[in-house]
């Protein structure tokens, strides 16, 4: 179940008031200091070989997979896959040793039913999931697919669901330019917004906001930022967390009204005359032509910051934990590293795991493919060169 949402949010206003919950503030982008003391925390490792591997390149279509948004591991270790692209919608249960019991779900507008792209995949008591659309259509089904209840929420215009909370409301994600309009050719300010919603009202209250900056040529082609912060955020059924990828300090909103605080011990990469060629050579990597040439101008005007972010992304494991990853430039390989905390904000543990491991080509696409994590194992997504899809567990050891 993957309980995040990473990357740049589409473009809109959400009609939301403002009201109910208090305004979360976020720290600004720090400077070069130096790393928080000490703590005493576990060192937590994943161990390869997978010990579970779902997926082939050819036979029965219940294994083959073209485009997996998420995946849940049940009670009794079998694990449910949202299989979703235009015209298709499906939701296929696995035994503990990755056999195909049982597959629910169509494409279309009907009951148990999705024509819009799932955002919200929530497991819930008697392993029951909680689907719900970006069009804010929801369907509910038993273990192996039993048909449980479907139809429609009320939708917040310009947002997409995250998450169904413990109290079964919605948390949703809008963005909005800042300067409420965006301006090609020059960097445009954002608001990133964090919503609650009463699923069974159109009540919609926003409980935090986060500023970003993105860039759109004069040709409407996007160019990227150098190691521009951008949002991050993790919802859970219990929490939501977000903040600044330039910041250290996360903060969290539990859905009984609790404000939580966590702060990473990382401090930022300086950014360097390497580093700058480096980011650069990375952008040029698959772009020819007039596009081409657009990049080298906007490298040779655009302004770098002095440093790097502190966060790359969040998300929240079945225990309720907090994994922020920590950030590294977009053409690295080193191993990703996470800091780990408690549902409190507590920190709990540091994790490192190998590049390869994750995803075998960028680097920022690590996070997506991470689609569940329990108290000793993670669900990952990965796909071979051959572009064949498959769902691996790795064990967790702490």
């Amino acid at each position: 179940m993957k309980l995040f949402s990473s990357g740049r949010p589409a473009n809109g206003v959400p009609a939301v008031a403002v009201v109910g919950f208090a305004l979360l503030g976020v720290a600004g982008p720090p400077g070069m200091a130096p790393c928080l003391g000490a703590q005493d925390v576990e060192q937590w490792t994943v161990e390869a070989p997978p010990d579970l591997v779902i997926g082939e390149a050819e036979g029965d279509e219940a294994y083959l997979f073209v485009n997996v948004l998420d995946a849940t591991t049940l009670s009794d270790g079998s694990v449910a896959i949202v299989e979703f692209y235009r015209g298709f919608f499906e939701v296929r249960w696995f035994d503990p040793q990755g056999r195909h019991m049982a597959s629910a779900g169509r494409w279309g507008p009907g009951p148990f039913e999705f024509r819009s792209t799932p955002s919200a995949v929530t497991r819930l008591a008697g392993d029951s999931l909680f689907i719900v659309s970006r069009a804010f259509r929801f369907a509910v089904f038993g273990p192996r697919g039993r048909p449980g209840r479907s139809g429609r929420v009320p939708p917040i215009p310009a947002a997409r669901p995250l998450v169904l909370r413990s109290d079964g409301g919605l948390v949703l994600l809008g963005s909005r330019p800042a300067t409420g309009r965006e301006v090609r050719g020059r960097p445009t300010e954002y608001e990133t917004l964090f919503i609650a919603a009463d699923t069974t009202s159109a009540r919609a209250d926003t409980f935090g906001v986060v500023g970003s900056r993105s860039m759109i040529g004069e040709n409407g082609a996007f160019l990227h930022l150098p190691f521009e912060p951008e949002p991050v955020w993790a919802a859970g059924p219990n929490t939501t967390w977000f903040g600044s990828a330039a910041s250290r300090t996360m903060q969290g909103l539990h859905f009984d009204g609790r404000r939580l605080t966590a702060v990473v011990r990382k401090a930022p990469y300086a950014v360097t005359r390497e580093s700058r060629r480096r980011w650069q050579e990375f952008d040029l990597r698959s772009v020819s032509g007039e596009l081409e040439s657009q990049y080298r101008r906007h490298h040779r005007s655009v302004e770098y910051p002095d440093t790097m972010p502190v966060l790359a992304g969040l998300l929240v494991d079945r225990g309720d934990r907090l994994w922020a990853e920590l950030y590294e430039p977009p053409y690295s390989t080193k191993p990703f590293r996470f800091e780990v905390f408690g549902p409190d904000g507590a920190p709990l543990a540091e994790v490192s795991v190998p590049f390869a491991l994750l995803v075998p080509t960028a680097r920022y696409r690590a996070l997506s493919s991470i689609l569940e994590i329990g108290d000793d194992y993670l669900l990952v997504l990965r796909t071979d060169e051959w572009g064949v899809k498959r769902v691996f567990r790795y064990r967790l050891s702490k």
